[in-house]
């Protein structure tokens, strides 16, 4: 108790009921309810703008790849709840797609009527870069190992 800006969700309540009451008891003497508070899902409303029409399934996923199955009914943005990043390279039908942060920095893309197959590969900034640096110094290490051995054997003859 004592929680405010809490959101509850009386949507699956178990009570089987049309309408539910809420009771707010008040410890000190100020409530302020200056906002609408309540607020509810009209499902024809949401079936109507988020409806089977277009469907995505995933088809793969690991830690740095997804692949999914998108039909797409007419052109929208494809929201993908994964924080946007430059890391992520996007795919559609084989062929690189650039991303876009959208609601705050989630990614999305621009996609136009049609099936495809979308596929996301993460690889981190600075991942080849760092990857080329640590190959330099092994290559670089393992050359002065040999001439470290070289000069040995020539000062022990």
């Amino acid at each position: 108790m004592g929680q405010t800006g809490k959101i509850l969700n009386l949507e699956n309540n178990t009570y089987d009921a049309d309408t539910i009451t809420i009771k707010v008891l008040i410890n000190n003497e100020q409530c302020a309810l200056n906002t609408k508070i309540f607020y509810a899902l009209d499902r024809g409303m949401f079936s109507e703008l988020f409806g089977k029409q277009n469907t995505a399934s995933i088809n793969q996923i690991s830690a740095s790849n997804i692949r999914l199955e998108v039909n797409v009914e007419k052109e929208q943005l494809l929201f993908l709840s994964i924080p946007y990043d430059r890391g992520w390279k996007i795919y559609v039908k084989g062929e690189p797609k650039k991303g876009k942060a959208v609601l705050g920095g989630f990614t999305g893309i621009i996609l136009e009527q049609g099936n495809y197959e979308v596929e996301l590969r993460y690889v981190p900034e600075g991942f080849l870069m760092g990857l080329i640096v640590s190959m330099g110094f092994i290559v670089l290490l393992a050359v002065y190992e040999i001439r470290v051995k070289i000069n040995m054997r020539r000062t022990n003859k």
